[in-house]
This record gives C-alpha cells, structure tokens and sequence, in this order.
C-alpha cells in the first residue's frame, strides 16, 4: 500500500486490484496479478486417458487424425491406422487419450507373460510437447504396477526413433 498525507490526516491507497487501473508511478505490472502460473502457455493440459469399449464417430475420426502423421513403421504389421483401431478395439489393447471432449493420442496396452506391453504410442501432431504422450506412458506404467508386470516398449528395434523413445522413456525396448 502507498501512503500519502493530507491536511485530513494520512490515506492508504490500495495496490491496483487488476489491469488496466491506476497505480503509482515505478510499481511494478505484477501486482496486478496473482500469480504468474496462470498464464503460462507451456503448462501440461488436463488429460483423461481412457480404455474405450466402443467409439463414436467423432473419436474415430479423431485417432484416423492422431495416427495420420505417424510413420509406416509405427503402424506395422497393421495394413493402415484403421486396421489398428479396430484390432485395438476388438482385443481391449486401445488406450487413448482425451482432452476437451477430443482424442488427442493413443497407444495399445497388451498384457503378455511378465510383460505389459506399450507400442502404437501416437500424438496428434498439433498437441505434441504437451504432455499427452507423458500422460498415456503415465497410465502404462500404473497399470503395469498394479499387474506386477515390467512395463516396456514394444516397437520395432531397428527404427532409431523407436531407440530414442524408448531411452527418453526409461522403457526396456523389445520387438513387436
């Protein structure tokens, strides 16, 4: 609070309660604001992953626009990204990622022996770098822990991106 004298006595001015309002000359822009963290643009979305039973129209369009980016190898031994969902969807292996009512990503969880298996991990191009994929990795190794099974990566080894995910990922790389 600033303080100023009058013949009246002494006055309290209060700290400007928002943007766009008076405040001493030299005070800083941040008072105004409560705090710095609700504006930040690189803050990780709210996102909700999910084994889906069934999908509407609207999230099938949605994972054909998720896996649309991805590379040929990503989607082998499937013919195309329409064969994967639906196989995904058939055996309960499809795990997907939603925000806002939309599907932004998604991978398949398959149980096999003392493994848990992660691959067909995908995001949509738009939405990358914002924690989606970090989320479904999240939700795998929670499952793998509740399982008592070792969470790993399953791609194709001889891809070095598949190399690099499963390094960034701290996830034991093994062949589809």
């Amino acid at each position: 609070m600033e303080v100023f004298h009058s013949p009246e006595g002494a006055h309290y001015r209060p700290e400007p309660a928002c943007r766009g309002t008076a405040r001493p000359v030299g005070t800083r822009r941040a008072a105004c604001y409560p705090s710095r963290l609700l504006f930040r643009s690189d803050a990780a979305m709210p996102v909700y992953v999910e084994r889906p039973v069934q999908l509407t129209d609207q999230d099938r369009q949605d994972l054909l626009n998720v896996y649309a980016d991805a590379p040929d190898w990503l989607l082998s031994p499937f013919a195309d990204s329409a064969a994967l969902i639906e196989q995904g969807l058939a055996d309960g292996s499809l795990c997907v990622a939603r925000f806002n009512g939309r599907l932004l990503g998604a991978a398949r969880l398959q149980p096999g022996g003392e493994f848990l298996r992660l691959s067909h991990l995908c995001v949509r191009a738009l939405t990358r770098g914002r924690g989606v994929a970090r989320r479904l990795v999240d939700e795998a190794r929670r499952e793998a822990q509740q399982q008592d099974l070792l969470l790993v990566l399953a791609a194709d080894p001889a891809q070095q991106a598949a190399e690099q995910l499963a390094a960034h990922l701290m996830l034991p790389l093994r062949a589809l």
